[in-house]
């Protein structure tokens, strides 16, 4: 059986920072570049890597983003396009959400961060049906959540914060078909930077 924070500890172990600022959004039957669209991406900083890589490897100063840009990782996953954002929250934002879910499509969207803030959103066909704390299971989604339970969390205990996140995930995996695993962390997906307002 595995351990309760088995998936936190898993993209953790490729991407340490996590522990501090971590998203994660899932699109319905979109392209990856597609998807990249509608998150606001800039198509032409499009680069070949993986998660472990994602915030290094920039060719020159030109090219490195600004601390107010967001960097993603878009992928495929099964019929689904995950996109992951290791620098700022902008895949998160309901307008996106929106946007990723518009024509008939869902979304769905976690997020955490050290200075409090631990969310699931969701998104039909354009309209945000939920989005709230990460300690409750969205209504919406409860038809997914056959024996799962979000731990009792206390803000100052970080197991079960991990535990609340593995089961947040673990839920997504469940609404899309397909867990976050080892094999997307490790294989290179591809890299966008969103550019911040006014760059």
């Amino acid at each position: 059986m595995p351990a309760p924070t088995y998936l936190y500890d898993l993209l953790a172990s490729y991407w340490p920072p996590a522990e501090d600022q971590f998203a994660a959004v899932w699109a319905e039957d979109l392209s990856t570049v597609e998807a990249a669209t509608r998150l606001g991406a800039d198509l032409t900083t499009a680069t070949p890597c993986s998660l472990r890589g994602v915030g290094s490897g920039f060719s020159n100063d030109a090219e490195r983003p600004a601390d107010a840009d967001g960097i993603i990782l878009v992928g495929e996953c099964r019929s689904w396009t995950l996109a992951v954002q290791v620098q700022q929250l902008d895949i998160v934002e309901d307008r996106v959400l929106s946007a990723l879910s518009r024509d008939g499509g869902r979304a769905i969207g976690l997020y955490w961060h050290v200075n409090g803030g631990h969310c699931i959103v969701y998104a039909m066909d354009g309209i945000i049906v939920a989005s709230g704390n990460m300690r409750y299971i969205p209504a919406p989604l409860e038809g997914h959540a056959e024996g799962l339970h979000m731990p009792d969390t206390d803000e100052d205990d970080d197991l079960s914060l991990e535990e609340m996140i593995t089961t947040a995930l673990e839920l997504a995996g469940r609404v899309t078909g397909e867990r976050i695993n080892e094999d997307w962390l490790y294989d290179p997906q591809t890299r966008y930077i969103i550019r911040a307002a006014g760059t």
